[in-house]
């Protein structure tokens, strides 16, 4: 009976183990304090999806991640199909860039070292020269070069700075984007103008899945946990 309990138990412990590794882990949660005017900072090494919304700005640019130092650590998104979509100008969608029509790959994804610091920069591209990176126009994560909307809307204006200084006591039309409640949506200025909209894309945390290598090991020890106890029990019962 005694054994027939200890087999139990181990057999119980094993699937229990391996359920919560087979149960993709918690992310973690984009906050101001790690995600934001402040920087981008995580305590542990973090995955996080990035979506392109549209962009707003006459020149092809191209976003990226940079270390605290100015250096480039990895490129997100690129208008790589054109600099605005067509039709659009300054009085109309103020130069407005779309995925599919601007942007070719909208979706990516970026790991950020723990204890690293970084912020998100706008730099000119030409897809001729696509290895070219030079330097950013717009660096910084802080106040005056973003604005970060935590799982809610975003309001912008759809005439750019041009319209807006030829129509005075005029208002411009507007949009609003909106973003999950574990989302957050990210707003970059160009540093020319002040009107955040010149790259608008959203960021949400990615659950991880354990290496399958790792489910293996824990289900080999929940195998030799068992093999122990019936040995034992051999060896008693000799």
């Amino acid at each position: 009976m005694k054994t027939k309990l200890v087999t139990s138990l181990t057999a119980a412990a094993a699937a229990s183990a391996v359920a919560s590794f087979s149960t993709p882990a918690l992310a973690a949660s984009l906050t101001s304090t790690n995600y934001g005017v402040n920087g981008i900072k995580f305590d542990t090494n973090t995955t996080v999806q990035f979506d392109f919304l549209e962009s707003h700005g006459m020149w092809q640019t191209a976003l990226g991640v940079y270390r605290k130092d100015g250096t480039l650590a990895g490129t997100l998104f690129t208008e790589d199909l054109r600099g605005s979509d067509p039709g659009a100008n300054d009085a109309n969608n103020d130069w407005k860039g779309t995925c599919g029509l601007s942007v070719s790959n909208c979706t990516t994804t970026f790991d950020f070292l723990a204890g690293v610091e970084y912020k998100f920069g706008l730099r000119k591209y030409n897809p001729a020269t696509p290895n070219v990176v030079k330097n950013p126009y717009s660096l910084g994560s802080d106040a005056n070069k973003a604005k970060f909307v935590y799982g809610g809307s975003y309001t912008y204006n759809l005439q750019g700075p041009t319209w807006i200084q030829n129509n005075p006591g005029k208002s411009p039309q507007t949009a609003t984007l909106s973003v999950g409640l574990d989302q957050v949506l990210t707003a970059m200025e160009d540093g020319y103008d002040k009107d955040y909209n010149d790259f608008i894309f959203k960021a949400s945390p990615v659950k991880k899945v354990p290496e399958p290598s790792a489910i293996l090991g824990l289900l080999g020890a929940g195998v030799a946990g068992l093999l122990g106890v019936r040995r034992r029990r051999h060896s008693e019962i000799g």
